[in-house]
C-alpha cells in the first residue's frame, strides 16, 4: 500500500480523531479552513461536510433522533474515519484505497468541484459510514439504530437546495439548471442518496454481525476494493464525452479554490 503525501506545511494541531460529539463540527471545520488557506481542493468536501455536521448538531438539539446515544457514538466514529484519512495524507501515511482516489484527484489538474465532492462522498458514504455504524452498534444493537440511520437521508435531502445553489455560484450552468428544474432534480438526487444509504445500511449490518474482528477487517478490505473503482471512474470517466464535459465544467468554474470553498461554506 503506497502513500500520497501532502507537499505543503503541516500544523501540529491537525486533528486525527474525535472523542466526543461536540468535536465533530469543530474538527471538520479545521480542515475546511486549513485547506482554504492552502488553496487546496480537499477543502471542497470539508466545506460540505461541515455544513452537514452543523445540521446534525441542530437536529440533535431539536431531539430529532430516537437513539441520540447511538447517533452520537456513530457520528464520532464516522468523522474519525474522515479525519484519519486527512491526517494520513498530511503526514505521508497510506490511506484506504477509496480515500486515495480523492487524495490523488486533489493533486490532479482540471478536476471539477463536482467531481471532488462525488469522489469524497463515495469514500465517506460507501465505506466510512458502514464501518462506523458497525463499530458503534455491534451485534443486534445495530437494528436499534436503523430509524436514525435512515433519518439521515432526510437531513441530506434537505441540504440539496443549498448545495446546488452553492455549486451554481461556482458553475453558472448549474444555476440555470436549478432554475429550470426546480425541485424535480432534487427528487432525482434524493433517490440516488437514499439508494446509497440503503446500500450502506446493508453493509453496516454485515459488519455489525461479523463473528470475529478478523472477519470484520476482511469485509472492510472487500468494501474498500469494491468501491475504489467507482472513485476512479468519477475521477477519470471512461466515456470521452463525459470526460470532456467534466473538463469543460472545470474550465468554466469561477474563482480561486478559496473562493469556491467560501461559496460552499456560505448558507
Amino acid at each position: 500500500m503506497y502513500a500520497i503525501s501532502y507537499p505543503g506545511p503541516v500544523p501540529k494541531e491537525a486533528p486525527y480523531a474525535a472523542s466526543e460529539f461536540s468535536e465533530v463540527y469543530r474538527n471538520v471545520a479545521w480542515y475546511r479552513d486549513f485547506f482554504r488557506e492552502q488553496g487546496h481542493p480537499l477543502g471542497y468536501f470539508a466545506a460540505l461536510y461541515a455544513k452537514v455536521s452543523a445540521r446534525v448538531e441542530q437536529a440533535m438539539a431539536e431531539g430529532a433522533f430516537a437513539r441520540p446515544d447511538l447517533l452520537q457514538r456513530m457520528d464520532v466514529l464516522f468523522v474519525t474515519e474522515y479525519l484519519r484519512a486527512m491526517h494520513q495524507y498530511l503526514h505521508g501515511q497510506p490511506a484506504r484505497q477509496v480515500w486515495r482516489c480523492a487524495l490523488k484527484a486533489s493533486e490532479r489538474p482540471e478536476v471539477s468541484v463536482l467531481q471532488h465532492l462525488l469522489i469524497a462522498l463515495n469514500a465517506h458514504v460507501h465505506l466510512d459510514l458502514p464501518v462506523a455504524t458497525g463499530l458503534a452498534c455491534p451485534g443486534e444493537e445495530v437494528q436499534e439504530f436503523k430509524q436514525d440511520f435512515m433519518f439521515m437521508n432526510d437531513l441530506l435531502y434537505d441540504l440539496m437546495d443549498a448545495v446546488q445553489r452553492d455549486l451554481g455560484q461556482v458553475f453558472w450552468p448549474i444555476y440555470l439548471w436549478n432554475r429550470l428544474m426546480g425541485r424535480a432534480d432534487d427528487r432525482i438526487i434524493g433517490i440516488g442518496l437514499k439508494g446509497a444509504r440503503h446500500l450502506a445500511w446493508k453493509q453496516a449490518e454485515m459488519l455489525a454481525m461479523a463473528p470475529t474482528e478478523k472477519y470484520r477487517l476482511g469485509l472492510v478490505a472487500e468494501l474498500d476494493q469494491r468501491f475504489v473503482g467507482i472513485g476512479q471512474r468519477l475521477a477519470e470517466p471512461r466515456n470521452p464525452l463525459v470526460r470532456l464535459g467534466m473538463r469543460w465544467m472545470y474550465w468554466r468554474e469561477k474563482g480561486s479554490v478559496a473562493d469556491k470553498i467560501d461559496r460552499l461554506t456560505d448558507d
